[in-house]
């Protein structure tokens, strides 16, 4: 039976980031940002298969909304409305982690917002060996996305969207599974329904957070997107940006199956 619970790859991948996060601090080597890189490629990889396969489960409970719409029709309209407000923040996300110069040119150098380089040792990457591959040793640089994000220590608009975004999935999505009117009319299927909620709604409150963190206990609160992006180097940014995009198709996996856990 689905859960909100984290898989262990996905628990691993967090206490990784954490681990590199605080290793910058420290020492912000060339392995440090070439492990960053590789974890960036992993979330990716495996966000997009995630994606894929949520496309073809929200199909399939389309097609059974069709056919027998007493039973998921409903199910279809709390599954659709989630999934769209995914995919508008998995767009915005994919679209910022695109860097381009002051003409609004992808950055000489770059696809899909990683500096490449030519692949002189003939890496092996999935079983290929790729022309080109990640020079994450030099996405070391903050300026990008703090000139993206921040004017001083306020949110210029792409930053700001990028918070109000992650709100509204988050409070939309609650919505959207309180009010639902799944199984409604099935005692027995109506209560697995409701035995599901607590722990999508617990997903929704941790994953997609935004309130002031407090860094320091002689500290105030300060801003979610300063903490977790200001004075970053770009590659530890678009690790980051790649986890929520994970973190969302992640939710919309987990609400997809419960719901057919509950019905099915």
């Amino acid at each position: 039976m689905a859960s909100g619970a984290n898989s262990p790859r996905q628990k691993m991948i967090n206490l990784m980031y954490l681990v590199f996060i605080a290793m910058l601090a420290l020492n912000m080597s060339k392995e440090v940002l070439t492990t960053f890189g590789e974890i960036e490629r992993q979330i990716d990889k495996s966000s997009q298969k995630i994606n894929l396969a949520n496309a073809d489960a929200l199909m399939a409970i389309e097609g059974s909304a069709k056919n027998n719409p007493i039973v998921w029709s409903e199910p279809f309209v709390t599954v659709d409305e989630i999934a769209s407000l995914a995919e508008e923040l998995h767009a915005y996300i994919e679209e910022i982690k695109i860097i381009k110069d002051k003409k609004g040119n992808v950055k000489k150098g770059y696809i899909d917002g990683i500096k490449m380089r030519d692949n002189k040792e003939g890496r092996t990457i999935d079983g290929n060996v790729p022309e080109l591959v990640g020079d994450y040793e030099r996405m070391d640089n903050a300026k990008d996305f703090d000139e993206l994000f921040f004017k001083g220590n306020n949110l210029k608009e792409t930053g700001q969207k990028l918070v109000d975004l992650i709100d509204e999935f988050r409070k939309k999505s609650l919505l959207a599974i309180d009010s639902s009117k799944i199984a409604l009319n099935d005692t027995i299927k109506r209560k697995r329904w409701l035995d599901k909620i607590p722990s999508l709604k617990s997903v929704l409150l941790d994953k997609f957070n935004t309130d002031p963190v407090k860094v320091k206990a002689s500290d105030g609160p300060q801003n979610w997107l300063m903490v977790n992006f200001k004075g970053f180097p770009e590659i530890a940014s678009i690790t980051k940006l790649t986890l929520i995009q994970e973190n969302t198709a992640n939710f919309v996996k987990t609400l997809l199956s419960n719901v057919n856990d509950v019905l099915l």
